[in-house]
């Protein structure tokens, strides 16, 4: 079975983003508060990305995902380290396929996807330092 890209991954990576995000979260308008939510939690799966894949193109691609977050979020500064921080706090070791390979994205996912975690971005990102 052939294996895509890492620029493909991202790609396709980028569209799910898009596509997903935590909109099925937020009942009103896109305003900046719930912005700054899909820009925490779109954080957090960079942050898992770089973590799950270090050493690797789509981590370094991911790092450059999460600078832009930081440029173009109006997030406190200080909440970025706790955002990265809920990686190793919430992720799980990654399940194996059939054939014995670590399933790293998957569980990227599932931690972006995870109901505890949206609120745990949102707390962080609402906090008042």
């Amino acid at each position: 079975m052939a294996f895509m890209k890492p620029s493909l991954i991202s790609a396709l990576l980028a569209l799910l983003m898009a596509n997903v995000g935590c909109s099925h979260l937020i009942k009103e308008p896109i305003d900046e508060a719930n912005s700054n939510l899909i820009m925490g939690q779109n954080y957090v799966l960079a942050a898992c990305i770089m973590d799950r894949y270090e050493g690797k193109e789509i981590a370094y691609e991911a790092e450059i995902w999460a600078q832009g977050i930081v440029e173009m979020s109006n997030i406190q500064f200080t909440a970025y380290p706790d955002l990265a921080n809920i990686v190793s706090n919430y992720a799980v070791e990654p399940q194996l396929s059939r054939h014995g390979n670590p399933m790293l994205m998957k569980n990227c996912i599932s931690l972006y996807n995870d109901k505890d975690v949206v609120q745990q971005v949102y707390n962080i990102i609402n906090r008042k330092d």
